[in-house]
This record gives structure tokens, C-alpha cells and sequence, in this order.
């Protein structure tokens, strides 16, 4: 839908599950991002970002070992 929607400070939107929204965001704002799934998959995109832009190497290990695990402790839980 084209229609025109305007969320304020504090409220929520919530997508249905392989929904998307794209937004404007003019002049000064600042959001929140929660996302769920497989959250796996979007790993690269961190790694990529600590190598192009901030240098953050400590993030980054506790990032990668932290990830590793729980990947670790959900494959041996029988969780795929």
C-alpha cells in the first residue's frame, strides 16, 4: 500500500513473517531494530562492517566466540 503512516515515539511495528517495509526518515530520527530468525546468516554482515569502517577486533572475537558456543550447545542439544 501506498498510504501514507506515521509512527510516533514509543509505538511498534510489528511484520508479519516475510513482510517488508521501507522508510523515510527526514531531518533528525532514530530507530530501533529488533530482528528474529536466523540470526546466523546475517553474521558476514558484521564481520564485513568490523573490517571496513570501525577496526573493532575484541567485538568482533567475543562475537564469533560467543556465536560458536551457542551454535556449539544447540547441536548438542539437538536443535538445527
Amino acid at each position: 500500500s501506498m498510504e501514507k503512516q506515521v509512527f510516533t515515539p514509543g509505538m511498534q511495528h510489528l511484520m508479519a513473517r516475510y513482510e517488508a517495509k521501507q522508510y523515510r526518515m527526514p531531518d533528525e530520527c532514530w530507530a530501533l531494530e529488533y530482528a528474529r530468525g536466523n540470526i546466523v546468516s546475517m553474521l558476514p554482515f558484521g564481520v564485513a562492517d568490523c573490517f571496513t569502517s570501525t577496526f573493532d577486533l575484541w567485538t568482533l572475537w567475543k562475537t564469533v566466540s560467543v556465536t560458536a558456543k551457542l551454535m556449539f550447545e544447540n547441536i548438542c542439544q539437538g536443535k538445527i
